[in-house]
């Protein structure tokens, strides 16, 4: 009710029934009174309906990927907290697309009229490096950028071959070609030049330390052992320095370096270290360890930026093939160590997570999705809530 109509309600019954005394006029009020009230009550109760509807954010729904024709080769990685990338085989040929998880939209990327071995998305997720099997022994290495045009183009005869791109500078490719007797040769692929030289390298199994550098482990030939040291080299000026000791693994991260290794003999523990850029240590952790024959089973792993480490941990030390107890998917933080679970009695399979941190795709053609806030594993396939 406006004021002006409640102003004209009060004035009519004043005017009328003055003579029926205080009281009638003091039971219209109040049933006036309720009636505004009521109008209130309607008010607010249709507001509060409203405001949680639009407080509370919409939750997105995956939309799988859907292959009609051709046979789905795998997920490669992430190009945004929505979008992936994904190869389809069709015989001797295949179809590389860019597909978002959230709308479905897809496009297609580039068509190879080769067979592709591997997709590798650059660390700025502006371009591909796609590798495709001219025959047994010869690779091709192309570079494209996302709508398709080709970048750079080069051919290795190998029986094998390595990679990893320079997160630091998304112009450099460091390449080990293999030969069937397992020796190799190291080049660089520069992007902008379209060239491939040579480098010389002690080690095929290379992590980028920043623009210039890279860390390896250098192992014996001669004497096989579980552990090797901790070598930096500059790739321009051909210099080594042994860093560390007795290291089983190392990996790269943004502005860091993490290494495997074990303390005081305990074979059945295996010691995660942090360290930044200049191997000062952040933190480290031990966690139970899996042998495999005379070696070590590393459960698999990936970095969120230069802030968390996601990885599969066994619930105690055991030897491998005999283990089945299931892992735990731990959260750990770079900086202070500080723990936490975030799936239980997982399988231990690839992950990569998404640059926000919030998802993980999981398995190895990466064909499930982890969400990290609910523990809740997707299949991107198609497929019911694992």
């Amino acid at each position: 009710m406006s004021g002006n109509q409640r102003q004209k309600a009060r004035g009519f019954v004043t005017a009328t029934y003055l003579c029926k005394g205080f009281f009638l006029i003091l039971a219209f009020s109040l049933l006036l009174l309720a009636g505004c009230q009521k109008d209130d009550d309607s008010e607010l109760e249709k507001d509060g309906d409203a405001a949680p509807e639009n407080s509370v954010e919409s939750k997105k729904e995956l939309v799988p990927i859907e292959v009609n024709d051709g046979q789905f080769s795998g997920i490669s990685g992430w190009l945004s907290n929505e979008k992936v990338v994904y190869t389809v085989s069709k015989g001797n040929t295949a179809d590389i697309y860019e597909y978002n998880l959230y709308s479905g939209e897809k496009s297609l990327l580039y068509t190879s009229e080769l067979p592709i071995v591997d997709v590798l998305i650059s660390p700025d997720e502006k371009n591909l490096f796609i590798h495709t099997s001219v025959s047994t022994y010869e690779g091709l290495l192309t570079v494209i950028d996302l709508q398709g045009k080709v970048l750079n183009s080069q051919s290795l005869t190998a029986a094998e071959l390595t990679y990893t791109w320079n997160p630091y500078d998304s112009n450099l490719i460091l390449i080990s070609a293999f030969s069937e007797d397992w020796t190799f040769t190291p080049y660089l692929m520069n992007i902008e030049e379209e060239s491939l030289s040579e480098l010389t390298l002690n080690e095929p199994f290379v992590h980028w330390l920043n623009s210039e550098e890279v860390v390896y482990l250098d192992w014996s030939s001669e004497n096989p052992a579980l552990f090797a040291p901790l070598v930096k080299h500059s790739i321009f000026i051909d210099q080594n320095e042994t860093i560390l000791d007795h290291i089983f693994q190392v990996k790269g991260f943004d502005q860091g370096v993490m290494t495997i290794s074990a303390e005081n003999g305990k074979m059945d523990e295996a010691v995660y270290t942090f360290m930044t850029e200049q191997f000062e240590v952040l933190s480290s952790f031990s966690v139970p360890q899996l042998t495999n024959y005379s070696d070590w089973l590393i459960p698999y792993s990936d970095f969120i930026g230069n802030e968390s480490f996601l990885s599969f941990q066994p619930l105690h030390s055991s030897e491998a093939d005999l283990y089945q107890d299931g892992f735990q998917l731990i959260n750990t933080k770079l900086s202070s160590g500080e723990k936490e679970i975030l799936l239980e009695n997982a399988e231990n399979e690839p992950l990569s997570c998404s640059p926000d941190g919030k998802a993980c795709l999981y398995g190895y053609y990466f064909e499930k999705l982890i969400h990290l806030e609910s523990g809740e594993i997707i299949s991107l396939m198609k497929e019911e809530i694992l």
